[in-house]
């Protein structure tokens, strides 16, 4: 996966020190977010809103941190200072073409010797430190991006509740279908669903149990009733039925 490059020069720096603490944090997870995304370093207005405040943005736009664009923000020489989409994704093409070529070897002859990479593994794709830096010791080489990919599609999804139901949902989804159809069902529903008090809103989890996604949203809407649904804990939630 790609990371947020930061350079060690940071904590004293004159631009850093004008933004303030507080806007730089909004920065690093911006950052972060912006490097998951590969989106070369664009920060939409409402994700900027939802990890910091509109004061903070406006510091790190006064600080020369971040550029005002169309419909959010810039970082500031983010292809001088991080790796650009294109280049992680001929990263990404060249590490699958490893692989393939080594489970072609280790198919076919048992003798056949694993080519092993940077970090001393043959399961474990090449790629050059200067563009994804050193790996983080702390995180076990198997996780995959499942986790951020839930994170964002719960920015989607329209009601915030049982997120840990919600997240133990969406790891099974993900095995049935891809991040960008889940997005794309989430942002469904919350349109249809918009105005709606949230008790009346299907929680992440059973949305996902169900396929929602593949819910169709119709032309036109009207509440058709309601259902009650008991909870394992036992509690009481409802549903609109829409028509």
């Amino acid at each position: 996966m790609p990371w947020f490059k930061v350079d060690d020069n940071l904590a004293f720096h004159s631009k850093v020190v004008a933004a303030g603490n507080s806007a730089m944090g909004l920065w690093v997870r911006a950052g972060a977010w912006a490097a998951q995304q590969l989106n070369d370093g664009f920060v939409p207005e409402h994700i900027a809103a939802l990890l910091g405040t509109g004061a903070q943005a406006s510091k790190l736009v006064r600080a020369g941190l971040w550029h005002e664009a169309e419909g959010g923000y810039s970082f500031h020489e983010w292809d001088e200072r991080q790796p650009k989409r294109e280049r992680i994704e001929e990263e990404r093409a060249a590490a699958r073409e490893r692989m393939q070529a080594f489970r072609a070897r280790k198919k076919g002859t048992k003798s056949a010797k694993p080519v092993v990479s940077e970090q001393c593994s043959p399961e474990v794709p090449s790629t050059r430190p200067d563009a994804f830096g050193n790996p983080d010791p702390t995180r076990p080489d198997h996780i995959t991006n499942t986790s951020a990919e839930f994170e964002n599609w719960w920015l989607h999804y329209p009601k915030k509740v049982s997120k840990g139901d919600a997240k133990r949902a969406y790891l099974k989804a993900s095995k049935s279908t891809d991040a960008e159809t889940l997005i794309a069902g989430a942002d469904r529903y919350a349109a249809q669903v918009k105005g709606t008090e949230q008790r009346f809103i299907a929680n992440g989890a059973t949305w996902l149990n169900n396929e929602r996604w593949l819910d169709e949203a119709p032309s036109t809407m009207r509440r058709g009733g309601r259902i009650t649904h008991t909870n394992r804990n036992g509690s009481i939630s409802e549903e609109d039925v829409w028509e």
